[in-house]
């Protein structure tokens, strides 16, 4: 019966550990790729896209005139946070790209527009694509 129980336990940790392995890149993945997507339209050329500074952050976009900080609607409290470090970090100015997929998101919008406006920071939205 140990035996039974032993097995079935190494069982499911094969099991769980495989799940985490093949969707975390996927849920994770997502804004890496909306980064290589809308990069073009904000001047980032590819070596801009998720580069790693000297502390060890990583800013999501970096171009000759911003250093963007690029997140869903929902986090956007934690974008301005990011995007000033990695202003310091870079001496850029911040700049904030909020990814809204719906119109759940005008209220997040609105109040990064809000904080955008007291701290001069610019905030620039990306409609994701409808699946």
């Amino acid at each position: 019966m140990k035996m039974l129980v032993r097995t079935l336990l190494w069982f499911l940790v094969a099991v769980i550990t495989l799940s985490f392995v093949l969707l975390v890149p996927n849920l994770l993945g997502g804004e890496v790729e909306e980064c290589i997507r809308i990069a073009p339209k904000y001047g980032v050329p590819p070596e801009g896209i998720e580069v790693r500074l000297w502390d060890g952050s990583r800013a999501d976009l970096v171009s000759e005139t911003y250093v963007y900080e690029v997140d869903y609607a929902k986090k956007w409290q934690e974008s301005f946070g990011q995007a000033g470090l990695y202003s310091i970090l870079t001496g850029k100015p911040p700049a904030v790209i909020l990814l809204a997929s719906s119109t759940d998101d005008h209220r997040y919008l609105y109040r990064a527009t809000l904080v955008s406006q007291l701290y001069g920071v610019p905030v620039f939205i990306e409609w994701l694509p409808q699946e």
